[in-house]
């Protein structure tokens, strides 16, 4: 696969941080700063999966709220079901273990 060079500026302290670490896992800069990017973005693309429906109903939301005056808006509010809250629950839960090792 054809590959692309790509560049950055960064601080000396941190190009001496990051080239140690690399000399100690053993890989070079690049192959250990293209895995860094790669989990960035996997966790990046993930995190806009897991809330794509919840940001997408949000907007639905808003959206309707903009029509309504407060006290329509609020009266139309509703209480989530235990299905409901353990659907959120579970995309949390899942969202704060793809992340706590960030």
């Amino acid at each position: 696969m054809p590959k692309r060079r790509m560049s950055i500026s960064i601080e000396e302290e941190l190009a001496r941080r990051i080239k140690a670490a690399a000399e100690e896992i053993g890989v070079d800069v690049s192959t250990l700063m293209s895995g860094a990017a790669i989990d960035v973005v996997t966790r990046f693309e993930r995190q806009k999966l897991i809330f794509a429906d919840i940001d997408k109903r949000i907007a639905e939301v808003e959206a309707e709220a903009d029509k309504m005056t407060d006290e329509e808006f609020f009266s139309s509010m509703h209480t989530l079901s235990d299905e409901q809250r353990n659907a959120i629950d579970a995309r949390w839960d899942a969202f704060f273990k793809l992340t706590a090792s960030a």
